[in-house]
């Protein structure tokens, strides 16, 4: 019997009570006018290369993004002020209402997302031990990991799915991961759709390096900026919700830059590939339906372009 193919749409939560929390904490930040308040922002240079130029603007939700012209990756400026970013990530309110929408799609997501991931990392000759997952959310991934008999650690900071993951049986490390310590290597270290929040990133991959033993493979999944939806984006100004998240996704990265931050951390590449949701995306922001196996095959070919909006990489440390 052929397997069902399971899309997106099977493992997406509800997310409606996510954004309505989520907009009246940002609602602090804007004036009357939508945009935001000085006060609350500071212009910044490009977080991966430094460089402040940059050409191809474009605005959405009051947020500005722009194109860096040396490294070519996609970054917020004016952003705001890091403490005010901390205040969004640490809200127990928002954080009660994302992961209250996750749970009942924690099976699902665990049995598709989670199953294929690690079936992923598996396939790439990473032996069986000890594995960190930064930022792991609910845990739909990591999971997996424990039910196989790895031996396994987390990093993260939502309050309401700190609880969830402990009553899941999961050792919780509740700090920043700037802030984590450990005397363990480890032979597996995961951060998926975690390195565009971070405000030193190449700080955060070098660490990565370091906590990892001689052989172990850190696996890094970000939104990239140089994508088809990205570029749609720029061009329509339609907004996804998705990637174009200017409060938290304050550095979308190109190719380019996104090898240079991993391999100046020590790392050598097994493989780049990107991992996307472009067409569907963009049909649903135009409220078309069609075939969502054509909607698949569309994406397969945008994703051997390396075109699609996240960017998925294997880094061996030697």
């Amino acid at each position: 019997m052929k397997e069902k193919v399971v899309h997106a749409s099977d493992v997406k939560p509800d997310f409606t009570e996510v954004k309505k929390a989520w907009a009246k904490l940002l609602s602090n930040y804007y004036d009357n006018n939508g945009e935001l308040k000085d006060n609350y922002v500071e212009n910044v240079n490009c977080p991966h290369c430094f460089s402040n130029d940059h050409h191809n603007e474009f605005k959405l939700n009051g947020f500005t993004h722009v194109q860096c012209k040396n490294c070519d990756s996609v970054y917020v400026t004016p952003r705001l002020k890091d403490e005010f970013i901390d205040k969004l990530y640490t809200d127990s309110y928002y954080s009660e209402m994302f992961t209250k929408s996750m749970i009942p799609f924690f099976e699902k997501r665990k049995k598709l997302l989670g199953q294929n991931k690690y079936n992923q990392i598996l396939h790439h000759s990473v032996k069986m031990g000890s594995v960190l997952d930064i930022g792991c959310g609910v845990g739909e991934l990591i999971d997996v990991f424990k039910d196989n008999g790895w031996d396994s650690d987390v990093v993260e900071l939502n309050p309401a799915a700190i609880e969830w993951l402990e009553q899941k049986g999961h050792n919780v490390n509740k700090v920043h991961f700037e802030d984590f310590k450990t005397d363990k290597k480890y032979d597996l270290v995961m951060a998926w759709n975690v390195i565009e929040h971070v405000l030193e990133p190449k700080q955060f991959v070098k660490k990565a390096f370091d906590l990892l033993k001689p052989g172990g493979i850190f696996v890094s999944e970000v939104p990239h900026g140089n994508s088809l939806l990205i570029d749609y984006c720029r061009k329509t100004n339609k907004d996804p919700l998705r990637i174009l998240q200017g409060e938290q996704h304050i550095m979308l990265y190109s190719k380019k830059a996104y090898e240079d931050l991993h391999v100046k951390a020590g790392f050598k590449k097994i493989f780049v590939k990107t991992n996307g949701l472009d067409y569907g995306t963009i049909l649903n922001l135009n409220s078309i339906k069609t075939d969502p196996d054509l909607i698949l095959d569309i994406q397969s070919l945008i994703d051997s372009k390396n075109y699609g909006d996240l960017m998925r990489g294997f880094w061996l440390k030697k």
